[in-house]
C-alpha cells in the first residue's frame, strides 16, 4: 500500500534538544475514536489448529482479528497491533550525512511485523493548519502519514521511535495499512530478511505541496538512488549538478549537527484521545467534524486513483489478476465514496471469470457485507447508489455456495444480511438483493418467505381477535351508558365509548384474571 509521508530533513533549529512524548497508540485529536460494532469486524474461518497463520483470510486482507468473534479466540495470531507485538529496534545515533535513525537490534523474517507509526490523527484542515505552524516556528522536519480520508498521522510532538525511519531508495521495509478495531492504522513491515544491527529504511513517497518549494536530496546512498526523495525516475546525475559546488543550489543540504537536535524521550504509558482539544479555534469552530476528502492532493489524484492507475489498463481494466488481493484490501469504510465508487468499477470491468473467481476467493463478500451495512445504516443519498452498485458487484461475481457460508461478520452471516436485504425500503436495492438470492439462496428465501407469511397470518389473527374484543367492550360500554340516560348520544358519543373502552383496558391489566363477564375474554 502506498503511503504519503511527509519527512522534511532540512530544519535549521537553534535548540539542541526537543521533548517527544512516546505514546503506546494513536491519539484522535479531530473526532471520537470510532465505537468497534458487531457488524464492522470480519470473521475469518480458521480452525483453532491453525490460529490464524498465513493463510487467514484476514490477515491476506490487512485486517486484524477480533479474539471476541476469531474462532480462534485467544489462541488467534493475527492480533500483532493489538498486541504491541513489535521487533526489537533502537535509536541509531547520526551517521555521515543521516541524522537519527532506526536499527533493529534482531534478524527479521521477510514480511515480518516490526512497528506499528503511531501519533496525533487529525482531519485535513488541521493537518494544513500544523504545516504553517510549523514552518513559522523554523521547523521543516516533519512527521506526517496519511491515513484515508483527508486523515494524517502528525508524529511530531507525540509518537514513537518508528517516526526515526529514514528514507531509502532501496528500502528493507515498507508501510501496510491495516484495519484494526474499526480503525485504519500504519504498520511498518520487512521486505526482506534483515540481519540483526541494520538500519531500518522505508520509500518516503515524498510529495510537494504548494509551499514546499525546495527539492529534497536523497542521502540514502544505494547505487539505484533517484537522487532526490519522491522522484520516480533515477535523477543521480541532476542531483550532483544541482547539489555539487553551486552553494546557491535551491535544493537542500542536510547536516546532522545543525539540523538534527537530540529528542528527549518522555514515556506516556496510558493516553486518553483528545478530540477538539489540539484543534485550531478555526478548527473548533467547524466542530472538529471530518471533512470528507475533496480528491484533490499534491498532484490532484486522490490515494486510490494512484494505486488504481498502477495495476490498470488506460481503460480501466486490471492487468493481472495477482493485483486483485491489493485492490480488496482497499474495501474499507475509512475510504471516501468517491474512492469506493472507482474501486467498485473496476472490478465490475474485470475481462476474465479467473479474476472474478479471484475475487471471491480472497474475502471480497465479507468486506461488501461490512461496507454495505455501513451504507444502509447511514443511507444518505450519496450511499444508497453505492448500496445498490455494492449489490452489481456482488450479482456480478461467480459465487458458490463455500463462498457464501463462510463469509460473515460478527453480528450475521452474508446470508442473513443478503435475506434481510430484500426487505429494504428501497425497491431498487430489495429487488437486487432478491435476484441474488433466488439465483443463489433460492430455498432459504423460500423459507423465509415461508415463515414472514406465518408470521403475517398469526399477526392477522391475533389482530381480529382484538378487533372482536373492543366491539363488545364498546357494546357493553354502550349499554351500560344507555341505562343511565344515554350519556354517549349526540357529538359526544365516539369521545366517550373511547374512553370507557381506556377504562376496560386499564381494568384488564390490573385484573388479568377474573374479568368478570365470560363473554368479555378473548378468543383463542
Amino acid at each position: 500500500t502506498t503511503t504519503t509521508t511527509t519527512t522534511t530533513r532540512t530544519s535549521s533549529c537553534t535548540t539542541s534538544s526537543y521533548r517527544l512524548d512516546i505514546i503506546p497508540k494513536n491519539v484522535y485529536t479531530s473526532r471520537p475514536r470510532r465505537r468497534v460494532r458487531a457488524d464492522d469486524v470480519m470473521v475469518c474461518d480458521c480452525s483453532l489448529s491453525e490460529g490464524c497463520s498465513e493463510n487467514c483470510i484476514n490477515r491476506m486482507m490487512f485486517v486484524e482479528c477480533d479474539p471476541k468473534y476469531c474462532p480462534c479466540g485467544d489462541e488467534c495470531k493475527n492480533c500483532r497491533f493489538q498486541k504491541r507485538e513489535y521487533a526489537e529496534v533502537t535509536l541509531m545515533e547520526p551517521k555521515d550525512a543521516k541524522g537519527f535513525g532506526l536499527m533493529t537490534r534482531q534478524a527479521l523474517k521477510k514480511g515480518q511485523f516490526v512497528i506499528e507509526y503511531v501519533g496525533e490523527v487529525v482531519n485535513e484542515e488541521e493537518h494544513n493548519r500544523r504545516k504553517v505552524e510549523y514552518r513559522k516556528e523554523g521547523k521543516r522536519h516533519f512527521y506526517f502519514m496519511s491515513i484515508a480520508n483527508g486523515e494524517v498521522i502528525d508524529a511530531t510532538r507525540r509518537g514513537n521511535l518508528s517516526r526515526f525511519l529514514n528514507h531509502s531508495c532501496n528500502p528493507n521495509c515498507e508501510t501496510q495499512k491495516w484495519q484494526v478495531g474499526g480503525e485504519l492504522c500504519i504498520g511498518i513491515f520487512a521486505l526482506r530478511d534483515v540481519d540483526a544491527n541494520t538500519e531500518l529504511t522505508f520509500d518516503y513517497h515524498f510529495e510537494r505541496d504548494a509551499q514546499q518549494t525546495q527539492r529534497l536530496r536523497c542521502l540514502c546512498g544505494e547505487p539505484n538512488c533517484r537522487g532526490f526523495v519522491g522522484s520516480k525516475t533515477a535523477n543521480v546525475e541532476d542531483a550532483r549538478v544541482c547539489l555539487g559546488d553551486d552553494p546557491s543550489s535551491s535544493a537542500s543540504l542536510y547536516d546532522p549537527a545543525r539540523d538534527e537536535p537530540r529528542p528527549v524521550m518522555v514515556e506516556r504509558g496510558h493516553v486518553e484521545d483528545d478530540p477538539l482539544g489540539s484543534l485550531s479555534t478555526s478548527s473548533q469552530q467547524q466542530g472538529g467534524r471530518r471533512r470528507r476528502f475533496s480528491g484533490q492532493v499534491a498532484r490532484g489524484q486522490t490515494e486510490v486513483e494512484q494505486f488504481l492507475e498502477t495495476v490498470c489498463s488506460e481503460g480501466g481494466v486490471l492487468t493481472s489478476d495477482a493485483h486483485v488481493i491489493a485492490v480488496v484490501r482497499y474495501l474499507k469504510p475509512q475510504y471516501s465514496i468517491f474512492e469506493i465508487s472507482n474501486i467498485f468499477q473496476v472490478i465490475l470491468a474485470s475481462p476474465t471469470r479467473s479474476m472474478r473467481e479471484e475475487f471471491v476467493k480472497r474475502g471480497i463478500l465479507s468486506a461488501l457485507q461490512v461496507l454495505m451495512h455501513r451504507y444502509t445504516e447511514e443511507l444518505t443519498k450519496a450511499n444508497l447508489p453505492l448500496l445498490r452498485k455494492a449489490l452489481d458487484v456482488v450479482s456480478f461475481l461467480p459465487l458458490t455456495e463455500e463462498a457464501i457460508i463462510r463469509s460473515r461478520t460478527g453480528k450475521c452471516s452474508f446470508t442473513t444480511f443478503l435475506l434481510d436485504l430484500c426487505r429494504h425500503h428501497d425497491q431498487e436495492a430489495a429487488r437486487r438483493a432478491g435476484a441474488i438470492a433466488e439465483k443463489h439462496l433460492a430455498s432459504q428465501l423460500r423459507r423465509r418467505r415461508e415463515s414472514q407469511q406465518r408470521a403475517q397470518q398469526q399477526m392477522a389473527s391475533s389482530s381480529g381477535c382484538r378487533d372482536r374484543e373492543r366491539e363488545r367492550e364498546r357494546d357493553v360500554g354502550l349499554e351500560g351508558e344507555a341505562g343511565k340516560g344515554g350519556c354517549c348520544s349526540d357529538e359526544d358519543e365516539d369521545d366517550e365509548c373511547v374512553k370507557k373502552a381506556r377504562e376496560w383496558d386499564d381494568f384488564k391489566d390490573d385484573n388479568p384474571r377474573g374479568w368478570g363477564n365470560k363473554n368479555l375474554r378473548p378468543c383463542a
